[in-house]
């Protein structure tokens, strides 16, 4: 995992013209820090939301667990959407079913 997390930022920087360095200095890292992540050292996950915050991107994206660099909140720009997407996480899959179907249904109307 941290070989893509480093890979990542790599890339990040690359499309913005700036060094892993740069990020470690606007992070408050050490230097090098960042370098240590293509091997088999984890970063803990405050440093991670440090560089996804840094880039604007979710660390989903930063671990390879999505392709989508943008937040979810600027993709869809609807509070009461999201805000069921987080409300419909916290609930068991029957419930969330049940919910989403009387969300389906009262669209269809």
């Amino acid at each position: 995992m941290s070989t893509h997390i480093y890979d990542c930022i790599k890339d990040l920087c690359s499309e913005r013209k700036i060094t892993i360095k740069d990020v470690e200095i606007a992070c408050g890292f050490s230097n090098g820090s960042i370098s240590k992540w293509r091997g088999t050292y984890s970063p803990g996950i405050d440093k991670v939301q440090k560089v996804a915050d840094f880039f604007g991107v979710s660390i989903d994206f930063l671990i390879g667990r999505s392709k989508v660099s943008d937040l979810a909140d600027e993709i869809i720009d609807d509070e009461d959407i999201i805000s069921i997407q987080r409300s419909r996480t916290k609930l068991g899959t029957q419930e969330s079913k049940r919910r989403m179907k009387l969300i389906r249904d009262f669209f269809e109307i």
